[in-house]
């Protein structure tokens, strides 16, 4: 009998086996941002897909307040994605991916997710950076609908 057919399956087996395992077990990974960042995260991923149910309202919601009374869900969504909302509609974005870092002037933070869109009128698929800046209000997380630069 030979052994190289045998050793050359039984390897090919095992580096297979171990891809699934590998893969199984990084989705199933808990995060390991710290919990601030992580609520941001979240948060960010609930922008997502409110603007992917057009839910201007809620989208409102999530605005410091002091800025709501100013702010237009359309026109700020149509900044972040840089198009206009009617051209273009969510296909998918990865949470795990959404990027959270600490702003360096000021207390705040700064998300930047990856959005896999459908570009209406031509029917391309592309991806668009989305960035939101986040600051504390009263315990809780806010977009920063009009960060100063």
């Amino acid at each position: 009998m030979n052994a190289k057919p045998l050793t050359a399956g039984l390897c090919l087996c095992l580096v297979a086996l171990s891809g699934c395992v590998t893969t199984t077990g990084s989705a199933q990974r808990p995060s390991r941002l710290d919990p601030q960042k992580q609520e941001v995260r979240d948060l960010a991923d609930r922008f997502i897909s409110l603007v992917m149910t057009s839910s201007r309202d809620e989208i409102g919601q999530m605005v410091l307040p002091a800025q709501a009374k100013g702010f237009s869900a359309k026109v700020f969504v149509e900044g972040r994605f840089r198009m206009k909302r009617r051209n273009f509609q969510i296909i998918a974005w990865d949470k795990l991916a959404i990027n959270v870092t600490p702003l360096k002037t000021g207390s705040g933070m700064l998300s930047t997710a990856i959005v896999t869109v459908r570009m209406l009128p031509k029917n391309e698929i592309k991806p668009v950076y989305v960035n939101l800046h986040w600051r504390r209000h009263a315990g809780k997380w806010c977009i920063d609908a009009f960060p100063r630069q």
